[in-house]
C-alpha cells in the first residue's frame, strides 16, 4: 500500500481500500482518524449509494392501508388522503368529546344501533295521540247528548266548514243569533267534557 502525503509534505497514515456493504458501514470499532484514511473505490461506492437510494425509494413507494383487518397496497395519493381523513375524524371526535357532544353510535350493539333510541320529533308522541283519541271519543259522546238543532248547527259549522254568513243565507236566521247559539253550545260541551 502507498502512503499519501499532505500538501505540506508530511506523511499520512497508509490509505485503506474499503468496499462498503450495500446498505451501510457499521463502524463502532473504527476510530475517527480511520475514517479520514478510508479510500473508496469510486465506482463501487457510487453503485452502493445508488442501490441504497433505489432501495429506499422502493420502500417509500409501498403504501398500504388496513381494510377489514388486512393490509391493502394503495397509491401514495390514496394513502395520504386516507390518513388525512382518519386524522381529521380523530380530531373532530376529540373536539366533540371536549365540548360534551355525545354520539348515539357509541351505543351500538349487535342487535340494535344507538340511533334506534333517538325520538322521532316529526311524529307525535304516543301520549299525545292517546289523549287526543280519548278527548275525541268523549266529545262524540257529548255531541250525541245535544238536541237535533244544536247537533245540526255544530255539524254545519265544524264538520262541513260553513261560515255563519252562509248559514244565515241558507236558514234565514240572523248571523248574530247563530253566533250566540254557537257560543252557548260550546260552553255546554265544555261543561259536559269536564265532568
Amino acid at each position: 500500500m502507498k502512503s499519501a502525503r499532505t500538501q505540506d509534505g508530511s506523511a499520512e497514515l497508509p490509505a485503506k481500500e474499503v468496499l462498503l456493504p450495500s446498505c451501510f458501514v457499521y463502524a463502532d470499532s473504527m476510530a475517527p482518524a480511520d475514517f479520514k484514511n478510508l479510500k473508496f473505490k469510486g465506482a463501487d461506492f457510487m453503485k452502493s449509494i445508488k442501490r441504497d437510494t433505489q432501495h429506499q425509494r422502493e420502500i417509500k413507494k409501498k403504501y398500504q392501508i388496513k381494510v377489514q383487518g388486512q393490509l391493502v397496497p394503495v397509491s401514495e395519493e390514496v394513502y395520504v388522503t386516507y390518513h388525512r381523513m382518519k386524522r381529521r375524524e380523530t380530531y373532530l371526535e376529540e373536539r366533540d368529546m371536549a365540548h360534551g357532544v355525545f354520539y348515539y353510535s357509541a351505543m351500538d350493539t349487535v342487535e340494535t344501533t344507538g340511533e334506534d333510541g333517538i325520538p322521532d320529533l316529526a311524529s307525535p308522541r304516543v301520549e299525545d295521540v292517546v289523549v287526543d283519541k280519548l278527548i275525541a271519543e268523549k266529545l262524540h259522546r257529548c255531541l250525541a247528548q245535544l238536541s237535533k238543532e244544536e247537533q245540526a248547527l255544530i255539524f254545519a259549522l265544524y264538520f262541513q266548514g260553513k261560515s255563519q254568513s252562509e248559514l244565515e243565507r241558507e236558514t234565514g236566521i240572523k248571523q248574530q243569533t247563530i253566533s250566540y247559539r254557537e257560543r252557548q253550545i260550546r260552553l255546554k260541551l265544555k261543561k259536559m267534557i269536564e265532568k
